[in-house]
C-alpha cells in the first residue's frame, strides 16, 4: 500500500463514483469495508470489468480510450483526474440507450469463473412487459 494509493483511494471516495452497495451486487465481498473495496476495484475489479457505480464502465471507457489502456493506468482514476476535465464519458452515451432499459447481472461461480449475462429492453417497445 502506497500514498499514492491512499490518495488514490481519497479521491475516489471524494468522487462520488464509488457505490459500495452497486459494487456488492457484481461481488460477493461482504466482509470489506469501503477503503478495502475501492483498493480491491483498483487491482482486482478493473481485471474483473467490474463497475465501481452505474455512471462509470470501466470496459467502456477502457475501449473508448485506447491511451489510458495502454498506458496501464487505473480507468477510474484517470476519469477523476483528466477525463471528466478532458470531456470523455464514462459510459456509452447514445440515443439507443436513452430509450432502453438494462438489466446486467454479474457472478463468479465456484471454480471462480466470470458469468456475465446482459439483456436489453426497449422502453418505447409497445410490448414492453412491466
Amino acid at each position: 500500500m502506497s500514498n499514492i494509493e491512499d490518495q488514490q483511494i481519497e479521491e475516489i471516495k471524494i468522487s462520488g463514483l464509488f457505490n459500495e452497495d452497486y459494487y456488492l451486487n457484481q461481488i460477493p465481498l461482504r466482509d470489506l469495508n469501503t477503503t478495502e473495496l475501492i483498493r480491491h476495484y483498483i487491482h482486482e475489479g478493473v481485471k474483473l470489468d467490474l463497475n465501481p457505480c452505474p455512471e462509470f464502465n470501466t470496459t467502456y471507457y477502457l475501449e473508448s480510450n485506447p491511451d489510458v489502456s495502454n498506458e496501464g493506468i487505473n480507468p477510474l482514476i484517470h476519469f477523476i483526474y483528466y477525463g471528466r476535465n478532458e470531456g470523455r464519458h464514462g459510459y456509452e452515451i447514445n440515443a439507443r440507450h436513452e430509450n432502453s432499459f438494462y438489466v446486467r447481472i454479474k457472478a463468479i461461480d465456484k471454480d471462480g469463473t466470470l458469468l456475465i449475462k446482459l439483456s436489453e429492453q426497449n422502453l418505447l417497445d409497445k410490448n414492453f412487459d412491466t
